[in-house]
């Protein structure tokens, strides 16, 4: 009976190490991926820094009301990646008007000492599916609202919090001669604020699904160390065990023998 419990614990043990092996492939995978969708965006965001550089800002000051767009986990797995993440959102220091715009489902409990309002978004795969959150995130700049990303860095390798603008935007009054000049103008510009929100959102999400995806795989690795450990461990007891059942086998046919 023990034999056979033992098989079938080394049967368990085993598909778990293929399935953590398989995570572990599937998020290096992500994770290069991401890593090569950053690079190709790298050059088109700089273009859009000198454009946004250009432009005239009013300052923001200390106690400007800021909407924090944080950046979380997007699944399980992770351990150390939540953990570190929910440090971050539970050290942040904000107003009492502040607002809150949150991506991922985990490290999110790190949010209950926060009662101001917070919208959970999906986490963004793509730069379209970032503008649902840039077209909400210019609404705020527009009424001079500071945006401020919570992330995970990549060249700093560890999260900070970074304002995507240094002040609001400060659109030129304009006579009424040149009212539609001016207005297609003021279009132009709140276009390019638009798609530079969505390009900072993309951008900080795939840096933090680059960690996410390694922390994520570093952790099936672990997992699949230890199944193999575990493995040969049974591999040991059943041979031991059928050592035992051999020899006390024998024992019996030749105590029989004897009788």
């Amino acid at each position: 009976m023990k034999l056979q419990q033992i098989l079938a614990k080394q049967l368990n043990i085993a598909n778990i190490g293929r399935l953590t092996s398989a995570i572990q492939t599937i998020s290096m995978v992500k994770k290069q991926q991401a890593k090569k969708m950053h690079n190709k965006m790298i050059a088109s965001f700089s273009i859009l820094n000198k454009e946004i550089n250009k432009l005239d800002y009013e300052k923001f000051t200390p106690n400007s009301k800021c909407l924090h767009i944080i950046f979380t986990a997007d699944k399980k797995l992770c351990k150390n990646f939540i953990y570190l993440a929910s440090n971050h959102v539970s050290s942040l220091e904000y107003n009492n008007d502040d607002e809150f715009m949150v991506f991922g489902k985990y490290a999110i409990d790190s949010l209950k000492h926060i009662s101001n309002k917070i919208e959970i978004m999906n986490v963004t795969t793509s730069i379209e599916d970032s503008y649902t959150a840039s077209e909400i995130a210019l609404k705020y700049l527009m009424n001079s609202v500071d945006i401020k990303l919570h992330f995970y860095s990549i060249d700093d390798g560890k999260f900070i919090s970074k304002s995507i603008f240094k002040g609001s935007p400060k659109l030129t009054e304009c006579s009424e001669s040149i009212f539609e000049a001016t207005s297609k103008s003021h279009q132009e510009t709140h276009n390019l604020y638009g798609l530079y929100i969505a390009y900072s959102i993309q951008m900080a999400a795939i840096e933090t699904s680059m960690m996410e995806n390694a922390s994520r795989a570093v952790a099936m690795s672990q997992a699949s160390d230890t199944c193999k450990s575990m493995q040969h461990q049974l591999k040991l007891d059943y041979n031991r065990l059928r050592q035992e059942k051999i020899t006390l086998e024998m024992s019996e046919i030749i105590g029989g023998s004897n009788a």
